[in-house]
């Protein structure tokens, strides 16, 4: 909760990163760079020094991000990211911001599919947007209420939403129509 990232390596080594002020909430991985995003507003990026066995973080973005991290996710030349005030897209080249996409309200989980992102927020609503950030289909607020976690589903295909009094809607794909709700 302190902001640190501990690596374990396969040979039996540790390390520890410090940067971030508070919780670590999402990593991934792309092109060999480590990307953390945190409840501190930023997205970091580190990268590993062979010779040292040391996670030197070589960039800090937290200009226009949409708040507290919550999700981050590689597509295309983009960083998305989620935060509690929406969802940006972060130009790997230029490592800034390209767009904000609304709406301005907490992001919940992001899901590959297809070349797309879909994004859920934590009210109940799901987007779709392309790797460009256009926005391509939207459900109306779920009736299972807030959503917590996305999975996808090959059999369909379809997304399951986990929702927060523990309630699992699912939707067809790539209609994106909504197909039931159990418990």
């Amino acid at each position: 909760w302190d902001g640190q990232v501990q690596a374990f390596a396969q040979d039996g080594s540790e390390a520890i990163l410090k940067g971030h002020s508070k919780r670590v909430t999402t990593l991934a991985v792309h092109q060999g760079v480590l990307m953390s995003g945190s409840a501190d507003k930023e997205v970091r990026l580190w990268q590993m020094d062979p010779v040292a066995k040391t996670f030197n973080c070589t960039h800090t973005i937290e200009e226009s991000l949409p708040g507290p991290i919550s999700k981050i996710h590689v597509l295309g030349g983009h960083l998305f990211v989620g935060g509690l005030y929406g969802l940006a897209m972060l130009d790997l080249a230029t490592l800034k911001v390209s767009k904000l996409l609304p709406p301005t309200k907490a992001v919940a989980d992001l899901l590959e599919f297809q070349g797309h992102i879909i994004a859920a927020y934590s009210e109940g609503i799901i987007k779709i947007f392309d790797a460009e950030g256009t926005l391509k289909s939207e459900t109306r607020q779920l009736e299972a209420g807030p959503i917590l976690r996305l999975a996808g589903l090959e059999s369909g295909p379809r997304v399951l939403c986990g929702h927060q009094c523990g309630q699992v809607s699912t939707i067809t794909l790539p209609s994106f129509e909504f197909k039931t709700a159990f418990q």
